[in-house]
């Protein structure tokens, strides 16, 4: 099992972006020229393509983007339903967990983030691949640092509020991560370090996107009840930018991770250990509202540590949000997380292309 899932998640990240480069070196295109549908329209046909992806391509008149949308929207629901009937066939067996959830993870996720393109490509009209805001994306900037700030609903538990500094340097091949932060009032505090390689790249318009193998190092310490942990992630995260497959859902791009964490801790007081190896994934999608502005909303399944885990909890989270390009290179990022327990986080951030 454990050599067999990476390269069954590779191929599933893998499926769509590669048939839709091969289509293109071979001279056809998925895209065909259609007028966009009036706004009008949207009460019905955004519910329709998130629940069928790839119909509000079919109502522009576009079969082959809307077919193929519809073929492996198909496919990634029935791979998500399948994990789920083969965890319920089994009584949630051990080899039923370790593939369901992954399934579950990868299916629901690439299906939501077709659906939500095909909403935006509905109304969109022909642009380039990749626009020029997504200059200033998280995921296609060279340089990264910042500060974060989290506020939790929870007056006078500790880990309801925090501070984390962040950084990362990111080339068309390789990345750096950093990450410290601390929860207010206590002593609480973690430390964190990694980087990545791109395994696979997905065109030459968008030399940032890919499949990526991302790993990091996180240390953390809570002095309140004597504990401290260390914790090993390692993911594969597919960066699809929706414009490579057809320009005019240029503004979209879906980020899908699965990978594991184990996961050491010592208790300090008991000289005791424990070690676990819980599952860690899930998935965005990020939209370019106006070329200031940006949407994302997401979903993910992980444990962020168990000192800094207010906002992610055990069983995993959504959340959305709305990021602002400010003057000098900078971003204001706002977004809400509701999990255990519901969450509010701003952040101010400096990117460089």
């Amino acid at each position: 099992m454990p050599g067999v899932l990476p390269r069954v998640v590779a191929l599933l990240l893998l499926s769509l972006p590669v048939a839709a480069r091969a289509q293109a070196d071979a001279g056809v295109s998925l895209e065909v020229q259609s007028a966009p549908l009036a706004p009008g329209f949207a009460p019905l046909t955004v519910p329709l393509s998130l629940l069928a992806p790839g119909s509000g391509q079919l109502l522009r008149g576009d079969r082959s983007l809307g077919g193929a949308m519809l073929g492996t929207s198909a496919g990634l629901l029935g791979l998500a339903f399948g994990g789920a009937f083969f965890m319920a066939g089994t009584g949630a067996s051990d080899v039923s967990t370790a593939v369901g959830p992954p399934l579950g993870i990868i299916g629901l996720g690439g299906f939501l983030s077709l659906g939500l393109a095909d909403a935006v490509g509905t109304y969109s009209g022909g642009s380039e691949p990749i626009p020029s805001e997504t200059a200033w994306d998280a995921w296609n900037a060279t340089w990264r640092g910042g500060v974060t700030a989290l506020v939790a609903p929870r007056a006078g538990q500790p880990g309801s509020a925090g501070v984390t500094a962040f950084g990362s340097f990111r080339t068309g091949r390789f990345l750096a991560t950093v990450e410290a932060g601390n929860v207010a009032g206590t002593l609480d505090g973690w430390v964190v370090g990694g980087g990545g390689v791109k395994l696979v790249g997905y065109g030459a318009e968008a030399p940032r996107a890919g499949l990526w193998l991302e790993t990091s190092l996180r240390h953390e310490w809570a002095g309140r009840v004597g504990f401290d942990t260390t914790r090993w992630r390692t993911q594969l995260v597919s960066v699809l930018p929706m414009g490579l497959l057809a320009p005019r859902m240029g503004r979209v791009t879906s980020v899908l991770r699965l990978g594991l964490d184990p996961t050491w801790v010592r208790y300090r007081e008991r000289a005791a250990t424990g070690f676990e190896m819980p599952l860690s994934g899930g998935f965005e999608v990020r939209t370019g509202l106006t070329d200031w502005l940006r949407g994302h909303v997401g979903y993910e399944h992980s444990r962020d540590g168990l000192v800094g885990g207010s906002s992610i909890g055990f069983l995993g989270s959504f959340h959305a949000g709305l990021e602002v390009a400010l003057p000098g290179d900078l971003v204001w990022d706002v977004r809400v997380v509701t999990g255990t327990p519901v969450a509010f986080f701003t952040s101010i951030e400096w990117r460089r292309r």
